[in-house]
Parts: structure tokens; C-alpha cells; sequence
């Protein structure tokens, strides 16, 4: 019975001594998630030239999809998560002209796509790295 006794008198003695984590303080702890979220996240770009006067398009944001015509140049910046889905079209609303689409992350180009004609269509596509 003793021996019982010594043995959980010792390992209560061994867990109370344990050593804790730190504690970081509001502040480090707000900078740390900031900065977690920040290698989570890309930027990017979605970009829409060309010889075309106007453009009809459909992307992909943060929160669904967006349809609507522009005149060109026309350009958007959003911040997605990494593995998000990016997908940009341009439909050419003349009957001449070209329509180039690009999907800039974080400032370089990643995807890229032109087409020449009548109400011709460029798309691209893809999950962000």
C-alpha cells in the first residue's frame, strides 16, 4: 500500500513540476495569425486588353461569379486563399478585334489567353498557387 501511495505521490509531484507553454502576449498572437493568413492568401489580378472596343465577361471572386460588359482595358485585384479557383472570359461584343485575358498572382503572370474574330471568346482558368 505504500509503495502505491509513493508511486502517485511522485507522479503527482512530476505532472505539477511540468513545464508550461509560454504565453504570447495579444498582441504576437494577432501578429502571428496576420501573418499566417498573409502566406495563405494570393493576389491576383484579373486583366482584359485588346483591339476590341468592349468585352462581355464572366470571373471568378472570392464570393461567387461576376457577369457584366466592359470597355476595355478593364482589370480587377482580389485576394483569394491558395487552391482557390481563378477563371476569367472575355467575349468580344464587335465584329472585329482582339480579346486578351490574364490572370496575374501576386504580380507575375500565371495564365494568359487571345483570341481574333467576330465575338470570339478568351478564357483561362485554373486552382491558385
Amino acid at each position: 500500500m505504500k509503495k502505491l501511495l509513493l508511486i502517485g505521490l511522485a507522479l503527482f509531484l512530476l505532472v505539477g513540476c511540468a513545464p508550461t507553454s509560454p504565453t504570447l502576449s495579444p498582441e504576437i498572437q494577432e501578429l502571428m495569425e496576420r501573418k499566417l493568413q498573409e502566406t495563405l492568401e494570393v493576389e491576383a489580378t484579373y486583366r482584359v486588353s485588346g483591339t476590341a472596343k468592349s468585352a462581355s465577361l464572366t470571373y471568378e471572386t472570392p464570393t461567387g461569379t461576376e457577369q457584366r460588359t466592359v470597355n476595355l482595358p478593364w482589370s480587377k485585384t482580389y485576394k483569394f486563399s491558395k487552391g482557390d479557383f481563378a477563371y476569367i472570359s472575355a467575349q468580344n461584343q464587335g465584329e472585329v478585334g482582339t480579346v486578351k485575358v490574364e490572370i496575374k498572382v501576386d504580380g507575375t503572370v500565371w495564365k494568359h489567353a487571345e483570341s481574333s474574330g467576330a465575338y470570339v471568346i478568351a478564357s483561362c482558368s485554373g486552382a491558385l498557387p
